[in-house]
């Protein structure tokens, strides 16, 4: 079985799976196209909270993901 990529898990519904994958990623260690992919990553995570628990949720999820900006630099 191969491993899912965050887009697929957020395709196939499993959200809180695509959360989890994205948290354990080391963002001070990407360089910058990697970075925007993350981000991507994390606003289309959003959105599919958006659509399934609301702003609440959404909003949430992309300040967990993206808290500390200055860790990033």
């Amino acid at each position: 079985m191969t491993r899912m990529g965050v887009g697929e898990l957020i395709t196939a519904g499993r959200l809180e799976d695509a959360e989890t994958m994205l948290r354990s990623v080391n963002r001070a260690g990407l360089d910058e196209m990697k970075l925007l992919n993350y981000t991507h990553n994390v606003v289309e995570l959003a959105l599919a909270f958006l659509q399934r628990d609301g702003l609440d949720r959404a909003v949430n999820t992309v300040l967990s993901l993206i808290d500390a900006p200055d860790d990033i630099s």
